[in-house]
C-alpha cells in the first residue's frame, strides 16, 4: 500500500517526465509498481479517473504567470 508520501512522489513525477505520466494515465498499476509503490484500491480509482495532462497543463500554466 502506498504511503501518502510515495502517492504525492508518483504524481510529481508524473509532472516532470511526460512518458511516466502517459504510462501512469494509462496502466497507474503498472506504473506505480515499475516505480516500486503499490497502490491502495482508492489510489489506483482517482488516477484512472484523473485527467493528469489536463492537471499538469493547468498548474504549469499557473507556474508560469508566478515566475515569469
Amino acid at each position: 500500500m502506498a504511503t501518502k508520501q510515495e502517492f504525492v512522489e508518483l504524481i510529481g513525477r508524473a509532472f516532470a517526465d511526460d512518458e511516466f505520466r502517459t504510462k501512469l494515465q494509462s496502466d497507474p498499476v503498472g506504473a506505480a509498481k515499475e516505480a516500486g509503490i503499490q497502490l491502495t484500491p482508492e489510489q489506483q480509482k482517482l488516477l484512472e479517473s484523473a485527467d493528469l495532462k489536463s492537471l499538469i497543463t493547468d498548474v504549469d500554466t499557473r507556474v508560469s504567470k508566478v515566475l515569469w
